[in-house]
């Protein structure tokens, strides 16, 4: 059932997603091809607009709305899903509170990293079209490069690789944690009988000024001192416990968004 609940979540995000995602790969093919027009002194005014301008301000623009898409589907689909009239059924399934959240949570990180995903594929393919050989040839020197420096500095390449898995890790906790937040505000806004949205608005406002003053008091606390004064890193391995920090510390955040929210949905849910 898990997985059916993952299937619906994904197919909601998808039919709006993917055509934008496919605007976006294929505007930047397009600009790989009308970037280097601007430089032609032949191109002038309304051709150099419709010809290079125009193209670039859609593939621009494409990132926007691509941002708020996302933000509007993860806001939507948790709203629409649970706490409207369509919870009705999803309350109805032999699935669990924390299983309806899981589901949500799962999806909306999946769907952030498709889209991070998309954009640097984006960037790639105009790159490679920009690039011509020179770009296709500066792969492989790259990778001779990379296997070079791990050669002569093997302890500094892996502490590198670590670094580079902790910050992929966080990235995961805070995807995560943005839906939650998200949730969690909607979820108390929903105890109020009216103003519903408004309600919703403060409790992300206060969600996010209580977690602010609380992370700021824990790091001097831990650290000691002003925030860059525990920063400060004098050798590179420095940044692997203070990372190791941020995704403790964010997993900590998560686990308080998914509890509130998931206390509400099972002891104060009213979709009357």
């Amino acid at each position: 059932m898990f997985g059916k609940l993952l299937k619906y979540d994904f197919r909601s995000y998808f039919k709006t997603l993917l055509p934008i995602w496919g605007a976006i790969l294929l505007l930047s093919v397009i600009n790989g091809f009308t970037l280097p027009r601007l430089e032609l002194p032949s191109v002038e005014g309304s051709n150099a607009f419709f010809t290079s301008v125009l193209p670039l301000m859609l593939f621009v623009t494409s990132f926007i709305v691509m941002a708020v898409t996302t933000l509007v589907l993860i806001i939507q689909r948790f709203f629409h899903g649970l706490l409207s009239n369509e919870g009705y059924l999803m309350f109805t399934l032999p699935v669990s509170r924390s299983q309806l959240i899981g589901s949500k949570v799962f999806v909306s990180v999946m769907v952030q990293l498709i889209s991070a995903a998309v954009v640097l594929f984006s960037m790639l393919i105009l790159g490679v079209i920009l690039g011509r050989d020179s770009f296709l040839q500066f792969i492989p020197t790259a990778f001779s490069k990379v296997f070079e420096i791990f050669r002569e500095y093997p302890n500094e390449s892996w502490t590198v690789i670590l670094i580079g898995m902790e910050i992929f890790v966080l990235a995961l906790v805070s995807m995560a944690g943005n839906a939650l937040h998200l949730y969690a505000a909607m979820a108390l806004g929903h105890l109020s009988k009216k103003q519903k949205v408004a309600v919703s608005v403060l409790a992300w406002v206060g969600l996010n000024t209580v977690v602010s003053n609380v992370v700021i008091r824990l790091i001097s606390l831990l650290f000691g001192g002003s925030f860059p004064d525990w920063l400060h890193m004098e050798e590179l391995k420095d940044a692997l416990p203070i990372l190791l920090f941020a995704i403790l510390a964010s997993a900590l955040l998560d686990a308080i968004y998914w509890a509130i929210t998931e206390w509400i949905l099972q002891r104060k849910l009213n979709l009357e």
